[in-house]
């Protein structure tokens, strides 16, 4: 998960620590939203599977 989210391995846990920084407002910065633009869609598709796995379906 680590390298699908772009995250060092020193955070335990990668995930969490991207939703608890989730920006309240619109970037001011281009590169802040730039982040974001590629960090978005991979937390969506784990949380998809995630969601997938808990429900003992097999994710597409």
């Amino acid at each position: 998960m680590h390298c699908r989210l772009l995250m060092p391995e020193s955070i335990g846990d990668p995930l969490s620590f991207l939703l608890n920084i989730l920006p309240t407002r619109r970037p001011r910065s281009f590169d802040a939203a730039t982040a974001w633009t590629v960090r978005w869609p991979v937390i969506c598709t784990i949380l998809y599977e995630l969601d997938h796995l808990q429900h003992s379906k097999i994710p597409p």
